[in-house]
């Protein structure tokens, strides 16, 4: 099986091949990245499959061949050409070396020199001859510690392999025309796998691969070697091919291939997801569809895949693109094919590839044959351009437009026919969608023209047809309707009150074009689109109906009302009543804010038409009604009075106002005389009337004192002792209108009371007693609230309510109102005591000598 696809390889927009990879179970490195993505133009695909494990690589260049060993421990060689085909030419090729080659199918290199293969195996420098029948021997057997794990590479006419891993650390040179070896290179690192080593022809450099360390550079002629790159992944068993150009290593660690930057040092993850082991090789060699470029030979478990796109291809031509179909009209077919010109060709491409919108718009298709069927639903760009292969650029874009006529159903604003048998319709059209200027027709497109407006038509049916400028046309098909003969009938209510406007005309009409109709009263002197006419006062009508519809004698048309097809005048009579006259006579209210004033109606008229000849009375001016024309109860004020139709409520007659009179208010004040003292009877209380007059009203006036128990002529209330007292004034005549309660109160003030606060003589005999009076009381009524004071029962007083430089005694203490002095308190006597007199006896003991010192007196 030949070239399957491995994993999709994405052609980027930017002219560069996008590899994507993915490893789910790689195990993380410490200077690559899982998963990388390498924005290089590389596709990876299965190149051969077989029964075998490519463990070791060698191509031949000349021949476009490639050679691998299996999974064999004498060494199967198998040959595989550009097309895939795999032969297996030996089975044991290394049976003629040394005995014990137990690690011969994974670790012995291999090199294809002049039409033989040659491999080092544990020392033993095996030749596989493969023509003219294949056959191995074993010409030459290095010398020292030649390992299993040797790389080998040829350069010239001379093979160098190293001698294994672990301790062993040389590089060792065969020339094979003398057939003799020499170490060139030694001292090298210590490894934990093999070591590989590649030659690359363009630069001359030979590189040694010593896993996990690095890729060196191997200088043979100085015996040297330099660390180049990152360290290789840990599971690495060196095998690892050069490019061609000498930019890149690549190396092989089984389900991953890394590739290394020989300038740099850097590695990234070149391929994942490989069906592979670290045991298998790679090479560079031919491409298998173009030897003139190469390619990556990648062994795995079962195949060999083949990573292309390291030399540039050709890029396609610029296609020429003609379409069947240039323009899409609505009516016609819906799609178009798209074609390249016979002189296009793809070159290095795959295939023709068709985008909308730009040249990396949306990618709509591709095929090899250039050929595109599109349908589009708008006037659209296509792009055609050559891509698809590895390292080749999309090529430049042709592109050609598609033009979509969406010219859209014409809409059309009709005029029917006015009258029956008239030729006044009228069609304006208007079109959208493709491309202005449009053209018009109502005869199905026999005829086109440039105004829209199709005035002076009969009724019919008409096709009416838009065309837009690329020529793509649509249709509708309408019809003008002639009307039929105007007919009408009406009702009509009659006035309800003389010189009333409640009267109505109801008209119905029919025939005409059913639009509408307008209606007219007058004659037709003034028109309405309503059939009801309200509001109308007893008269004779002239009713006439018309048809409401498009009138078109200007171009853009207005709705207005036609001049035509109206029916002939009818005759209707609206009548009204006799006019409702009346008159009322009043009683005036006897007192201020009585209620027993009065209006009597007497009221005539309101007969024939809608009359009835029956009343209604109000004396608010029409809020409320009673049937009765009299009205009682009324208090002072105005009343606009009306009468109405008992039966006809609307046909109200308003009459004058009426004002009912009352006496005015009798109102009154009051000013009172307080008592002085607190038990006194001079309170007095004089009233000042005034009011009602007017009405019924006598303006005199009696008086009361207790609320109109008792009355008096008189307005003075004389020698009253404090308390309250309920006043009220009432008309002398008409004793019902009193005033409302006034009370009155006559005060006094409080009764005077004080305390004493005393201090009694220190030493008998003393005057330093005193006495401070607290007075209180007397607030109120004429009382002033201040005081005098007396220790003599009155017949002294002081302003001062301190008496000092007292003796023992009895003082009568007394206050009274500084103002009203006759308000006295009572008396209240207090007594200013004082200690008994100090008295004492003495005995004496006269002094024994004189001027002596012992004289006592005792106390």
């Amino acid at each position: 099986m030949k070239k399957s696809a491995l994993k999709l390889i994405s052609l980027l927009k930017s002219k560069f091949l996008l590899i994507l990879f993915i490893s789910l179970g790689f195990i993380a490195l410490s200077n690559l990245v899982q998963a990388q993505v390498i924005n290089d133009p590389y596709c990876i695909s299965e190149f051969s499959t077989f029964s075998d494990k490519v463990t070791e690589m060698t191509v031949d260049w000349d021949n476009n061949l490639i050679y691998f060993t299996g999974k064999n421990i004498l060494g199967k060689l198998y040959k595989v050409d550009m097309d895939g085909n795999s032969v297996l030419l030996s089975s044991n090729f290394a049976s003629s070396a040394a005995a014990g080659l137990l690690h011969n199918y994974i670790s012995t290199d291999i090199v294809y020199y002049n039409d033989s293969i040659f491999s080092n195996s544990e020392g033993s420098l095996i030749m596989v001859d493969l023509s003219p029948s294949v056959s191995s021997s074993n010409p030459h057997v290095f010398t020292g510690d030649i390992g299993a794990e040797a790389g080998m590479a040829v350069v010239g006419d001379k093979i160098y392999t190293t001698d294994g891993k672990g301790t062993a650390n040389a590089i060792y040179e065969y020339d094979i025309a003398s057939n003799t070896s020499s170490v060139v290179v030694s001292g090298l690192p210590s490894d934990t796998l093999r070591h590989g080593l590649e030659y690359c022809e363009a630069t001359g450099k030979l590189y040694i691969a010593i896993s996990p360390l690095g890729i060196y550079e191997v200088d043979i002629a100085g015996g040297t070697y330099t660390l180049v790159t990152d360290p290789l992944p840990s599971e690495s068993r060196s095998n690892f091919a050069i490019d061609p150009t000498g930019t890149y290593a690549f190396v092989h660690n089984g389900a991953t291939v890394h590739r290394y930057n020989l300038s740099t040092g850097a590695g990234e993850v070149f391929a994942s997801s490989l069906l592979a082991t670290n045991y298998c090789d790679l090479k560079f060699g031919p491409s298998s569809n173009d030897p003139t470029k190469y390619s990556l030979y990648i062994g795995g478990n079962d195949r060999i895949y083949e990573a292309t796109g390291f030399v540039p291809a050709t890029s396609a031509d610029t296609p020429t693109l003609i379409a069947t179909q240039p323009v899409i009209c609505p009516l016609g077919l819906q799609s178009t094919t798209i074609s390249i010109s016979e002189d296009d060709n793809l070159n290095g491409a795959s295939a023709w590839y068709l985008y909308a919108g730009n040249c990396d718009g949306t990618l709509l298709a591709s095929n090899t044959t250039g050929v595109f069927t599109v349908t589009p639903s708008s006037t659209t760009t296509y792009y055609v351009r050559g891509e698809g292969e590895c390292n080749v650029s999309p090529g430049e874009c042709g592109s050609i437009t598609i033009i979509y006529g969406d010219i859209q159903p014409p809409i059309t604003s009709l005029t029917h026919i006015s009258c029956h048998g008239e030729s006044d319709g009228a069609i304006e059209i208007f079109a959208s969608g493709g491309t202005s200027p449009y053209k018009y027709s109502i005869d199905g497109g026999e005829n086109f023209y440039d105004e829209n407006i199709f005035t002076d038509l009969q009724a019919g049916e008409y096709n009416v047809v838009v065309k837009e400028s690329n020529g793509c046309t649509n249709i509708d098909t309408i019809e003008l309707t002639d009307p039929d003969p105007l007919d009408l009938s009406y009702t009509l209510t009659d006035v309800s009150c003389n010189n009333g406007n409640d009267g109505s005309i109801e008209i119905t009409a029919s025939g005409g074009v059913g639009e509408g109709y307008e209606y007219s009263i007058d004659g037709g002197g003034s028109w309405s689109r309503s059939n009801y006419f309200e509001d109308l006062t007893a008269g004779t009508y002239s009713l006439v109906v018309r048809d409401y519809v498009y009138d078109y004698t200007v171009i853009g048309g207005k709705r207005t009302s036609a001049t035509t097809c109206e029916t002939d005048p009818v005759e209707a009579i609206i009548i009204e009543p006799t006019a409702i006259t009346f008159s009322i006579t009043q009683t005036e209210v006897s007192c201020n804010g009585g209620n027993d004033g009065s209006i009597t109606f007497s009221a005539n008229g309101g007969e024939g038409g809608n009359g009835s000849g029956t009343y209604q009375y109000s004396v608010d001016g029409g809020s409320n009604w009673q049937d009765s024309e009299e009205f009682t109860g009324l208090t002072a004020g105005d009343y606009p009075t009306a009468v109405r139709d008992k039966e006809s409520a609307s046909c109200v007659v308003d009459g004058e106002t009426v004002t009912i009179t009352q006496p005015t208010a009798i109102t009154f004040t009051t000013s009172q005389t307080n008592i002085n003292c607190n038990g006194g009877s001079e309170g007095e209380i004089i009233v000042n009337a005034s009011g009602g007059e007017g009405g019924a009203g006598s303006a005199s006036y009696d008086y009361s004192a207790d609320g109109g128990d008792n009355w008096q002529t008189s307005n003075t209330f004389s020698n009253l002792i404090a308390g309250d007292y309920d006043i009220v004034v009432r008309d002398q005549e008409q004793t019902v209108c009193q005033t409302n309660i006034k009370t009155v109160t006559i005060t006094e003030p409080t009764v005077l009371s004080f305390t004493v606060d005393q201090q009694n003589i220190s030493c008998n005999g003393n005057n330093d007693g005193q006495i401070i009076v607290n007075a209180s009381g007397g607030v109120g009524g004429n009382g002033s609230a201040t005081y005098d004071y007396s220790i003599d029962g009155g017949i002294n007083w002081q302003a001062d309510d301190t008496f000092n430089n007292l003796l023992a005694g009895t003082y009568n203490v007394r206050i009274r109102d500084k103002v009203n002095t006759d308000c006295s308190s009572e008396i209240s006597t207090i007594t200013i005591t004082q200690a008994d007199p100090l008295t004492f006896t003495t005995t004496q003991t006269d002094v024994g000598c004189n001027g002596g010192s012992d004289g006592i007196i005792t106390v």
